[in-house]
C-alpha cells in the first residue's frame, strides 16, 4: 500500500481539483482566482496533501500511517484531514510547537488504529 501512497494521493487531489474546477461558474482564470470558496477548498486540498507526504515521508512511525492506510484507505483519511470540522488543517498551519500532537490526537480520534 505505501509503495503507491504518493500517487493514490495524486489521483486523489486531481480528483477534488477537477471536481472544483468543473463545478465553477467562472469564465476565465482570473475569475476562478478571485472566487474565495473556490480558493480557499484549493488552498485546503494542497494542505491536506502537504500534511499527508509530510506524515508519509518524516513521521509515518510515530502517526501509524500505514495501519489507518490499511484499516480506512487514503482516500477516507484525506477526506478526515480535509474536513474543516476535525481542525486537522487548523492545527497543521498553525505554527504552534504543539500541531503535530494536536494532528495526531484528532486521527486518533477520527479514524482510530486500534
Amino acid at each position: 500500500m505505501m509503495n503507491n501512497f504518493e500517487k493514490e494521493l495524486e489521483k486523489i487531489v486531481e480528483d477534488r481539483v477537477n471536481k472544483l474546477v468543473s463545478k465553477s461558474d467562472a469564465r476565465d482564470i482570473s475569475e476562478f482566482a478571485r472566487d474565495e470558496v473556490v480558493v480557499a477548498r484549493l488552498d485546503r486540498t494542497y494542505d491536506s496533501k502537504d500534511l499527508l507526504m509530510l506524515l508519509h515521508d518524516a513521521f509515518e512511525d510515530d502517526c501509524e500511517l500505514e495501519e489507518r492506510c490499511d484499516k480506512y484507505g487514503l482516500k477516507t483519511i484525506f477526506s478526515n484531514v480535509y474536513d474543516v470540522e476535525h481542525g486537522i488543517i487548523e492545527a497543521f498551519n498553525s505554527g504552534r510547537d504543539e500541531w503535530f500532537s494536536e494532528v495526531i490526537d484528532a486521527l486518533d480520534y477520527y479514524l482510530p488504529v486500534y
